[in-house]
């Protein structure tokens, strides 16, 4: 047994122990990241130097202290692109890259809209997969923000024809009123809010890693999401599309009717319906996770 593959069963048996939930590609990660290879060219690995050996002795440490694997890397696959990401911001689920294939069976583009950008993992993709799409993202969190705008800089190359990306430190319901422009002509409005109800269970990596205030709602997981259906309801132009990710607590078929029954429960002022067109969406488990719908026809 070459002393690497000796290196990878050892670190995957401590993580196990750990607790963590995926061992032996969280070994393989790291080992690969601290050789600068890929996962698969590791098997043609035969020595490694007692300089690379601290190395990864010092993340399988960490990793094994439930730091998400995505910190200690600082790098989160998300669809076709690689973020940055770190303390701070949330690290992007392999569910939420749905978003962007509801968004680009619509076959809408121009003004986009991303409340709750975080590391601008869903606008930015919009941005280099989509032509013509002008995608401003929001967050409340500086932190995030950093990340976002390292990422922006980053991907800048890899947008498509047309299509831009800006990223703006504000909360959700002050987007109307500091971008006057986009009220009643943006096409497309996407959100991963926080919307985890509060005292949820959640694994270590969340609860004492990532930022909770991008995690937690209140009890009812409901306070980001109805920010996010008021907001896109002004900003929406006629047919515009919302797309918003929530709990598997929040599908259509939960006993208060879920984002379904708000969505479609929202009214103008004239007590008119808003949205139209509503689609409920599952993720790659099978989980109620996206609810999408277009904003009425005049």
């Amino acid at each position: 047994m070459s002393s690497v593959r000796q290196l990878l069963v050892n670190a995957e048996i401590r993580l196990q122990q750990a607790g963590v939930p995926s061992p032996r590609v969280d070994t393989e990660v790291l080992l690969a990241h601290v050789l600068k290879v890929t996962r698969s060219q590791l098997l043609i690995q035969d020595e490694i130097t007692q300089d690379a050996k601290h190395e990864f002795e010092l993340l399988i440490r960490r990793r094994q202290l439930r730091e998400p694997l995505s910190y200690i890397t600082n790098e989160a696959p998300f669809r076709r692109i690689v973020l940055s990401v770190g303390p701070g911001v949330l690290i992007p689920r392999p569910e939420t890259e749905l978003i962007v294939d509801i968004v680009k069976r619509s076959e809408l583009s121009g003004n986009v809209v991303d409340l709750g950008c975080g590391s601008g993992a869903i606008g930015l993709s919009i941005a280099t997969e989509i032509k013509n799409c002008q995608v401003l993202g929001i967050d409340n969190s500086e932190q995030a923000l950093h990340f976002t705008k390292i990422n922006s800089e980053q991907l800048t190359p890899k947008f498509l024809e047309g299509s831009s990306f800006d990223a703006r430190l504000t909360s959700i319901t002050e987007v109307p009123v500091l971008f006057p422009n986009l009220v009643g002509k943006t096409q497309i409005v996407v959100a991963n809010p926080p919307y985890v109800p509060e005292g949820s269970r959640v694994a270590d990596e969340v609860r004492y890693h990532e930022p909770a205030v991008a995690v937690f709602a209140d009890k009812s997981g409901y306070s980001v999401i109805d920010q996010v259906i008021s907001t896109a309801a002004l900003l929406l132009a006629p047919g515009g599309l919302l797309v918003i990710e929530h709990s598997e607590l929040h599908g259509p078929k939960s006993q208060d009717g879920g984002v379904w029954r708000r969505l479609t429960n929202h009214q103008d002022q004239f007590g008119q319906s808003i949205f139209e067109n509503l689609l409920a969406v599952d993720d790659l488990t099978d989980r109620p996770r996206f609810t999408a719908a277009n904003r009425k026809q005049n």
